[in-house]
């Protein structure tokens, strides 16, 4: 064999074993940053975490809970997840915004709940403006729109629904529409990060 043709292919072999070792570090560097663990914030938390919401609700209880499921809501550019969690047998749902808000809803109803219409909350979209009462305070309109739901972060299978938001005092009232008819009703509380604090971020943590 040529002697030139021997080191051209000596050359060839130390590239590969080269490219061979690259490949294997860089894998390597990869399972190091995945194995590495999360911070422990409520932005990381998937289902099965565990956390407890302190102070919450008319007589400032600690809640102990279990997310159950993560959700993805969207409105143009805008994005925020919703934790749906358990307490034994209750369901509480934990909003955490783009902004890095958080609000509780404790309790979910219906529209004669709040003893408004569906002509009124027409009348709110179209104005942009108004105010209802309940349980001693006055709901005033904040926001309404179309947004996208995306049920356990799948981006692949979206729903729209139609919502309006109504404040007062650090409590709000947001009504959803499924469809044309189909209407739900949060009655929610804002809540302050040192509020939280999480257990575990999944279910085997």
């Amino acid at each position: 064999m040529d002697f030139s043709i021997l080191i051209l292919l000596l050359f060839v072999l130390a590239a590969v074993v080269a490219l061979v070792v690259l490949s294997k570090k860089k894998k390597q560097a990869k399972a190091e940053i995945d194995e590495k663990p999360k911070a422990l914030i409520i932005e990381n938390i998937e289902s099965g975490g565990m956390l407890t919401l302190k102070g919450v609700g008319p007589d400032f209880l600690d809640v102990d809970c279990i997310v159950s499921e993560k959700h993805l809501y969207s409105e143009g550019s805008t994005e925020w997840y919703e934790l749906e969690c358990e307490n034994g047998a209750e369901k509480l749902w934990l909003d955490l915004q783009d902004d890095g808000g958080l609000s509780l809803a404790l309790k979910k109803g219906v529209l004669t709940d709040i003893a408004i219409t569906e002509v009124q909350l027409d009348e709110f979209d179209t104005n942009e403006a108004g105010a209802f009462s309940y349980d001693g305070l006055n709901y005033e309109y904040e926001a309404s729109g179309q947004a996208q739901y995306y049920e356990k972060c799948n981006r692949s299978n979206g729903e729209n629904f139609y919502y309006w938001e109504f404040v007062a005092e650090g409590k709000a009232i947001s009504v959803v529409r499924w469809g044309r008819s189909d209407y739900e009703v949060y009655f929610s509380e804002s809540l302050n990060a040192v509020q939280v604090e999480i257990f575990s971020l999944k279910g085997n943590a």
